[in-house]
């Protein structure tokens, strides 16, 4: 981790699973990060949006990234919970969709096959989704760098920057 932080970096994107504490030194550093939430299950590109991670939802993936951030690394909770995290998350709102036993999809999770989303389990992503959320990830990180951030991830470092 410290080689990957010795590094001068003026953004990140994680789209890795292994995220808080990635997450969680960035931020503390000061370095522009932006978190990837899951695209498994969702067929809507035109849902991917682009907000603070405490504002997320229908997302299990971020949801377990926020309640490690919470408990494990002094992120605000309790009273403080609707505060902002200040880390950018892309995400879908739209509905998980599971495989069903019947070579169906559904919102309800199936109760009769492996539990979880992945691969092995049947689930999967599509990729104009998982394009999506790449390409407004990069877009954001580099708008941000460039001094024209969105209004969740805040502007970046003017010059000189290096993702």
């Amino acid at each position: 981790m410290e080689t990957l932080l010795d590094r001068s970096l003026d953004g990140v994107i994680d789209a890795v699973r292994p995220k808080c504490l990635l997450l969680a030194e960035f931020h503390r550093r000061q370095i522009p990060v932006l978190t990837c939430g899951a695209a498994g299950g969702r067929s809507d590109a035109t849902l991917i949006e682009i907000a603070d991670l405490s504002r997320i939802f229908n997302d299990a993936l971020l949801h377990q990234v926020r309640r490690n951030l919470r408990g494990n690394y002094g992120f605000p909770s309790g009273e403080d919970s609707r505060k902002k995290f200040g880390i950018a998350a892309v995400f879908s709102p739209e509905e998980t969709r599971y495989p069903q036993g019947d070579g169906c999809v559904s919102t309800e999770r199936p109760t009769h096959q492996p539990a979880g989303l992945r691969c092995d389990a049947g689930f999967g992503a599509v990729t104009h989704v998982t394009a999506t959320f790449g390409l407004l990830a990069a877009g954001d990180i580099i708008n941000r760098i460039a001094g024209s951030g969105n209004k969740e991830g805040g502007p970046g470092p003017p010059s000189g920057s290096r993702i």
